[in-house]
C-alpha cells in the first residue's frame, strides 16, 4: 500500500511538473488583422491569390521555434469601398490587432493610412498609393508594401534606354498614381539627358472600353515605343485591342505590373510575347539566387493551384515585414506587444522576405517599400499554359530617386495640387 501511495504521489508530482514547463513555454497569443475585397469588383484577386499567402506567413511563423509568440489572423472584407475601410479597421482594431495589412487598392490604401494616424495601429497597405497620398497622410503608423510609382516610372525609363528607343507614346488611365508614374518616366530621361521625342499622350477614363482610336493615334507616328501604364482589365483589354492591328510586332511595349499571373493567365497561349514591365519576382527563375522564393511560389502553388502575382507579392511583403516587426517588438517582462513599437520597427529594421531583403524608405519620402525591381519580358511557356516575365535586368537603388529628390517632387505636386 505504501509503494503504490508513493508511486502515486510520484506521478501526481512528475504531472504537476510537466504542466508546469507547459504552461511556461506557452507563447502568447497576439492578433494581427487582414483586410481584404472579399465581395465586390476585384475580389477574386484576394481570395484566390492574397489570402493563401498571408495565411502559410503565419503557419511558417507559427511553426518556428523561436518565435516569441503565436500570431491569431483576424479578417474584414471592405467590399471595395473606400468608404468602409475604416469602419473595418475599427472592428479590427476592437478585436485586439497589434498590426492591419491590407486592402489593395489605392484608394482604399489612402483611407487606411489617414485611419492608422487617428488610431496609432501600425497599417501596411498592400498596393500601390500615390507618393502625394502617402504624404499627405504621412505618420509614424503608416506603410506601403509597393514601390513607389516615381520609381516604377524610373524603372520603365531604364528599359527604354536599354533598348535605345527615342519616340515614344504614352497611353495612361487617368489618376495619381500614373501621373506620378509618369512623372518618373520622364523625369529620370530628362536627368540623364537621354534624347527622346515624346509622340503623344492620352490620359483614359477607368468607364472606357473601346481603345481602337487610342491605338490608331499610338502607332499613326510609327513610334519606336508605347507605354502603357494600365492596370486590371482595362489594361488587358488595351492589350487585345493591340494585337488585332498589330501592335507588338510594330513596336516596343512597355507596362507597369503588366505581367502578373492573373493578368497572363486570362490570355493562355494568346498573350503577346516582348511585353517588357516591372515585377517584384519570378516564380520560373530557377537560379541559385532565386531559390528560396522559387521554392515559397511552389509551395503557394501547391496550396490553391495558381502561380503568385502582383497582389500576391504585396500581401507577402506587408504580411512578413508585419510578422517580424511584431516578434522584435515583444516585450518578454509584460508578456505584450506595444503597436507603438511595432511601428518603430517597420521604420527601422530590414526584413527577410520570400523576394528577399526589403526596408521601407524614411516618413519623409512615404514609408515606401525599397527593394529591387525586376525588368522582365514576357514569354509564353508551354508547360505552364501561360506567360510569364523573363528577367533582363535588375534595377534598384542606382535607379531610384534619392530621398532629396523623392521629398522635392512631392512637394512639388502637392503644391500643384
Amino acid at each position: 500500500m505504501k509503494r503504490t501511495l508513493a508511486i502515486l504521489v510520484g506521478l501526481v508530482m512528475l504531472l504537476s511538473c510537466s504542466l508546469a514547463s507547459a504552461e511556461s513555454t506557452t507563447k502568447p497569443v497576439v492578433k494581427v488583422g487582414a483586410c481584404y475585397v472579399e465581395t465586390g469588383g476585384g475580389s477574386a484577386a484576394n481570395i484566390d491569390w492574397v489570402k493563401p499567402a498571408v495565411e502559410m506567413a503565419i503557419e511558417e511563423y507559427n511553426a518556428r521555434e523561436d518565435g516569441k509568440v503565436t500570431i491569431e489572423l483576424v479578417t474584414r472584407d471592405c467590399q471595395n469601398d473606400s468608404s468602409l475601410v475604416g469602419t473595418k479597421y475599427g472592428e479590427l482594431k476592437a478585436e485586439g490587432v497589434v498590426g492591419i495589412i491590407g486592402p489593395n487598392n489605392a484608394s482604399h490604401g489612402a483611407a487606411g493610412l489617414q485611419w492608422a494616424e487617428t488610431n496609432e495601429l501600425p497599417v501596411i497597405v498592400t498596393s500601390f498609393v500615390s507618393s502625394t497620398a502617402m504624404n499627405a497622410a504621412a505618420s509614424k503608423w503608416g506603410f506601403c508594401s509597393g514601390v513607389s510609382g516615381y520609381n516604377l516610372g524610373r524603372v520603365i525609363a531604364q528599359a527604354i534606354m536599354d533598348a535605345e528607343n527615342h519616340s515614344i507614346f504614352f497611353v495612361a488611365l487617368e489618376g495619381t498614381e500614373n501621373r506620378e508614374e509618369y512623372a518618373g518616366l520622364f523625369g529620370y530621361l530628362d536627368e540623364v539627358g537621354y534624347e527622346y521625342e515624346l509622340q503623344g499622350e492620352t490620359w483614359i477614363s477607368y468607364s472606357d472600353t473601346d481603345y481602337t482610336a487610342v491605338v490608331n493615334a499610338a502607332l499613326s507616328g510609327n513610334p519606336d515605343a508605347v507605354c502603357v501604364f494600365m492596370g486590371g482589365a482595362q489594361g488587358a483589354a488595351f492589350l487585345q485591342q493591340g494585337q488585332m492591328y498589330g501592335m507588338f510586332e510594330r513596336c516596343d511595349i512597355y507596362a507597369t505590373n503588366g505581367l502578373g499571373s492573373d493578368w497572363t493567365m486570362s490570355f493562355g497561349p494568346d498573350f503577346p510575347e516582348g511585353v517588357i514591365s516591372n515585377d517584384i519576382a519570378s516564380w520560373h527563375d530557377d537560379s541559385e539566387e532565386n531559390a528560396i522564393y522559387y521554392d515559397w511560389s511552389r509551395r503557394f502553388y501547391d496550396r490553391c493551384q495558381l502561380w503568385p502575382s502582383n497582389f500576391t507579392n504585396g500581401y507577402s511583403i506587408a504580411i512578413y515585414t508585419m510578422l517580424d516587426a511584431i516578434d522584435a517588438a515583444y516585450d518578454a517582462e509584460t508578456g505584450t506587444v506595444s503597436p507603438a513599437k511595432v511601428a518603430e520597427n517597420l521604420a527601422a529594421m530590414s526584413f527577410e522576405t520570400p523576394i528577399g531583403e526589403v526596408h521601407y524608405s524614411s516618413l519623409e519620402s512615404g514609408h515606401n517599400a525599397i527593394f529591387p525591381v525586376l525588368l522582365v519580358s514576357s514569354v509564353y511557356d508551354e508547360e505552364y499554359g501561360l506567360a510569364y516575365g523573363e528577367i533582363i535586368r535588375e534595377c534598384g537603388e542606382d535607379v531610384f530617386m534619392t530621398e532629396e529628390q523623392f521629398v522635392a517632387l512631392i512637394d512639388e505636386a502637392r503644391t500643384a495640387g
